[in-house]
């Protein structure tokens, strides 16, 4: 490790954000293993990713040649929380969906039948969580994160007004990040381009958190940018998990099926099944034609108002007159998960 000698301004300011991040991801484990409340598996899965896209963009500042074997424990994290996370979010949908149709009889059955699978499933992924966890603390990533970092995130002076090269790389960083979130206007306007959607969900996600990282340096006025941005990835991130829905519900029903032909003989008993199926593929499949529809409109909406090109201007503003844009004594305030 190198010596702490003449740290930068962007290396301490990047230090205190990724141990911010980190201790948000540390909190949470213990209710993690718990597993009574699905938030803290849900907090603990958005502080990893935030952890992991701050790494990359501190990278040539920090005092450290361990940043890759950082990355791959976090992002073994992420993993095996998200596996987890969206069979919570499933079981979640199921019985919002269960609670409106209750009192119609025929729906109950095939819904609760599809709950106690994913219910099932979602037991034996918690071993797989558990054994993640028991790794990351075995290894003791968090605490050499701190050991390499605490030195120099312990100068951070929030009330002090940010470097120019802090500017400068936010501006390049965020910048990045747009180009990419645009990269895809035409593709995304074909509802029936899944896998385009769904990556602009994740190009969302990461201009959100990039922004988020810098926002202290604007005095917190990225907040228009950042709930546009967060509103996107809500969307799509719907319109995703109908996505799921819709291809995974037919191989449900077969699969049910052919489970039932072989513990009863015959497939009589599936039958019962068959309308709460049927009606929680077809309000799935509405649901997402709405939500494309909503998505769709938004979009639209922002790139008529040029809420991007002030985003540009505001970014690009402390390059050509800095001395206006020093910070205040404000304090930096922690993104909201």
């Amino acid at each position: 490790m190198k010596a702490h000698q003449n740290p930068t301004p962007v290396a301490i300011f990047g230090a205190s954000l990724i141990l911010r991040h980190l201790d948000a991801l540390v909190i949470e484990i213990s209710g993690v293993r718990a597993a009574e409340d699905i938030e803290f598996i849900h907090r603990m899965r958005v502080a990893s990713r935030r952890l992991r896209n701050a790494l990359p963009i501190f990278r040539q500042a920090l005092p450290t040649s361990k940043m890759d074997v950082w990355s791959k424990e976090i992002r073994n994290i992420t993993r095996s929380l998200g596996a987890a996370r969206d069979l919570d979010v499933q079981l979640d949908s199921l019985q919002i969906f269960l609670d409106s149709v209750h009192t119609i009889s025929q729906l109950v059955p095939g819904i609760r039948r599809l709950m106690l699978r994913w219910e099932q499933q979602r037991s034996k992924l918690q071993t797989n969580v558990l054994k993640a966890l028991d790794h990351f603390e075995s290894v003791g990533v968090a605490q050499k994160i701190h050991s390499t970092l605490d030195p120099l995130a312990s100068q951070f002076d929030a009330t002090l007004p940010p470097h120019a090269d802090l500017y400068q790389l936010s501006h390049q960083v965020i910048s990045n990040r747009l180009a990419e979130f645009f990269s895809r206007d035409i593709a995304i306007r074909d509802p029936q381009n899944i896998a385009e959607l769904h990556a602009q969900r994740i190009s969302a996600k990461h201009l959100r958190y990039t922004m988020e990282l810098f926002a202290p340096l604007y005095s917190n006025d990225l907040r228009p940018y950042l709930n546009t941005c967060r509103k996107f990835q809500d969307q799509l991130g719907s319109i995703h998990d109908c996505d799921i829905w819709i291809v995974l519900l037919p191989e449900f029903m077969l699969q049910e099926k052919q489970r039932t032909i072989k513990y009863f003989g015959k497939p009589d008993p599936f039958n019962l099944l068959v309308p709460g199926l049927l009606e929680f593929q077809t309000n799935r499949t509405s649901m997402r034609n709405t939500l494309y529809s909503e998505f769709i409109a938004d979009w639209d909406s922002a790139i008529r108002k040029a809420l991007w090109q002030q985003l540009r201007n505001q970014i690009s503003t402390p390059l050509i007159s800095p001395t206006s844009f020093h910070k205040t004594d404000e304090a930096p305030t922690p993104p909201v998960i």
